[in-house]
């Protein structure tokens, strides 16, 4: 009985440690927008589109949130990130494969998650 009580007590306080997750957790909701942006990438790319396995080696370098503008909340902006993603992609021209990267800010409004591309970001800050 004494070793059911430390148990759960020590259950307790293990549970009283843990923080909830936040009602949007913005990395899982980008999760599946940033997947489609790069099969996208991978569709509409001349150099990915020209051999299967041309562009290989995708990497999101930096995710960041940027601040909304009380206009944007206004119109039901409830988040804004921005993402960078490099990888290579292979030069028919000279047969080599060439690093690329494009950034992408994915705005959410009115739950609906939309991207568009933008201009290059410093990759240690996210702006």
């Amino acid at each position: 009985m004494k070793t059911m009580v430390v148990v759960a007590a020590a259950a307790l306080a293990l549970a009283g440690c843990q923080k909830p997750k936040p009602a949007g957790d913005l990395n899982s909701e980008l999760e599946s927008q940033i997947l489609a942006w790069r099969t996208g990438i991978v569709k509409t790319d001349k150099a990915c589109a020209t051999k299967a396995e041309a562009c290989t080696n995708f990497d999101v370098g930096c995710k960041g949130a940027q601040a909304i503008t009380p206009a944007e909340a206004a119109k039901g902006v409830t988040a804004k990130v921005v993402v960078a993603m490099s990888w290579n992609a292979f030069d028919p021209k000279d047969g080599d494969a060439d690093p690329v990267s494009r950034t992408r800010r994915f705005e959410k409004t009115d739950g609906v998650w939309t991207g568009q591309d933008v201009a290059p970001v410093n990759l240690s800050t996210c702006s």
